[in-house]
C-alpha cells in the first residue's frame, strides 16, 4: 500500500511540473516594464549633497540637476561606466579629482554658472573628446585636464583669468580656440600649445607678464633660479618674481628687469607680476603663469668601505676618497642590542670607534654635499660585518 502511494504521489508532482502555468498578459507587460527601467543610459541626480565615489551603477550619462548645491571631491573617481556628463548643478565648482580616471568618459557639457574646474578634476580621462566649457568660466586648475590624450579642441572663453600649471599636459592632440589677447591666449603661447584665435579679447591681459623659461643651476653651493620674461610689460615700474609651492610664497624678489635670478631657494613653481608705483604704493597685476621649476644636477659620492679590521674593543674602517662630496656619516650597529653610534661629518678616509663592547656589529655609511646648507646624501655603502672581541 505504501508503495502505491509513493507512486501516486509521484506522478502528482511529475504532472504539476509538465503543465504550464497561465501568465496574463498583465504579467508579462510588468515584465517589460521592470526590463527597460534597467536601461542604462541615463541617471539624473537630485540629491543636494553629491557624495565622494557616488553609487551610479552602471549608467552612462549622468546629469547633475540644478536642485544639487554641493558636489565633493573625488565624487566620480575611478568610474569605469560614465561616457557622458551634463553639469547643471547649481555648485559653481568642480571640485579636485571629480572625475580622475574616468577612461571611458567622451562628452562634458557644463552649465552658465561654472566659474572654476578644480586641480585634477579629468586627469587620466584619456578617451575625453568633447568639452564645452561654461562662458562664465574664471579658472581651470593644476593638472584639470592632465592626460586627456582624445581631446583635440577647446574653447577657452576670456573670462578665464588663471590656468594652473600642466593643466593640459600630455594633451598632444588639442588645439585652443579663444580670443587673441585673452589670458589663455598667452598661457597656450608660453606652453606650446596650438591656438586658434576667434576675435580680440574686450579686456587684453597686457600688464600681466608671462614666464618663457625658467632655470636651475648650482653656484658656490647653492640653487640658483633664473626666471626669464616673455617680454617688457607696458608701462611697468618693475616685478615681483616668487618661487612658490603651490600653497604659499618660500622666496620672492624684486626687480625691474626682466630676466631675474634668485639663490638659495627650493625647486617648485616660478610665478612673476608687475607692479606700478602710484603715490609711493605698488599696484600689483594678476600672476603670470606659473612654469615648473627643472631640477639640479648635483654631483654625490658614493662612498664605499674599503677595508675594515675589529679588533679588541675597537673597529677601524677604510673608505673610498671624496671627489666632490662634503663630507659623510656613519652608522654602526650592535647586532644584539641595536645600539647605534654615529660618527657624522668625517673628512678623513678613516675612521675608528673606541671603547666598543665584545659582539657582532654592522657598519655602512654614506656621502654628502651641502647645497643652501643643507645636506644633500648619496646612497648607503653596503652593510659590512665586523666582529669585536
Amino acid at each position: 500500500m505504501k508503495a502505491k502511494k509513493i507512486k501516486k504521489l509521484l506522478l502528482i508532482t511529475l504532472l504539476c511540473v509538465m503543465i504550464p502555468l497561465p501568465v496574463s498578459a498583465e504579467s508579462d507587460t510588468e515584465s517589460q516594464l521592470n526590463t527597460e527601467s534597467k536601461n542604462y543610459d541615463q541617471l539624473e541626480i537630485s540629491e543636494r549633497r553629491v557624495y565622494g565615489e557616488y553609487p551610479t551603477g552602471a549608467y552612462r550619462k549622468i546629469i547633475l540637476l540644478p536642485s544639487v548645491s554641493k558636489v565633493e571631491k573625488y565624487c566620480f573617481e575611478d568610474n569605469l561606466n560614465i561616457e557622458e556628463v551634463e553639469w547643471m548643478a547649481s555648485v559653481d565648482t568642480v571640485p579636485v579629482f571629480a572625475f580622475n580616471t574616468c577612461p571611458n568618459l567622451k562628452t562634458v557639457t557644463f552649465s552658465n554658472n561654472v566659474k572654476k574646474i578644480g586641480q585634477s578634476a579629468f586627469i587620466y580621462c584619456g578617451n575625453l573628446t568633447s568639452v564645452k566649457l561654461s562662458p562664465n568660466l574664471q579658472s581651470i586648475g593644476s593638472f584639470a585636464f592632465f592626460n586627456c590624450r582624445s581631446l583635440k579642441t577647446l574653447y577657452i572663453p576670456e573670462t578665464v583669468t588663471a590656468i594652473g600649471i600642466e593643466a593640459f599636459k600630455n594633451c598632444d592632440s588639442l588645439t585652443v580656440h579663444g580670443k587673441k589677447n585673452s589670458y589663455a591666449y598667452y598661457y597656450c603661447k608660453m606652453n606650446g600649445i596650438p591656438f586658434i584665435s576667434e576675435g580680440t579679447a574686450l579686456k587684453p591681459e597686457t600688464d600681466r607678464p608671462y614666464i618663457k623659461s625658467v632655470d636651475s643651476d648650482i653656484v658656490n653651493k647653492q640653487i640658483c633660479i633664473t626666471i626669464t620674461l616673455n617680454g617688457k610689460v607696458k608701462n611697468a615700474d618693475g616685478y615681483q618674481y616668487q618661487i612658490y609651492d603651490g600653497a604659499k610664497a618660500l622666496a620672492t624678489q624684486n626687480s625691474t628687469n626682466t630676466i631675474c635670478t634668485l639663490k638659495k631657494v627650493p625647486c617648485f613653481f616660478a610665478r612673476v607680476r608687475s607692479y606700478t608705483v602710484r603715490n609711493g604704493k605698488k599696484i600689483y597685476s594678476k600672476w603670470s603663469n606659473m612654469m615648473r621649476i627643472p631640477s639640479y644636477k648635483l654631483k654625490k659620492d658614493n662612498i664605499k668601505l674599503i677595508k675594515v679590521t675589529g679588533r679588541e674593543k675597537s673597529i677601524t674602517a677604510q673608505f673610498s676618497k671624496l671627489k666632490c662630496s662634503d663630507g659623510f656619516d656613519c652608522v654602526l650597529k650592535n647586532s644584539e642590542s641595536g645600539e647605534k653610534i654615529i660618527m657624522k661629518n668625517q673628512k678623513k678616509n678613516t675612521v675608528i670607534f673606541k671603547n666598543l663592547k665584545p659582539g657582532t656589529y654592522y657598519l655602512k655609511a654614506h656621502a654628502y654635499t651641502l647645497l643652501n646648507g643643507i645636506k644633500e646624501f648619496g646612497i648607503w655603502s653596503d652593510d659590512e660585518k665586523v666582529i669585536v672581541k
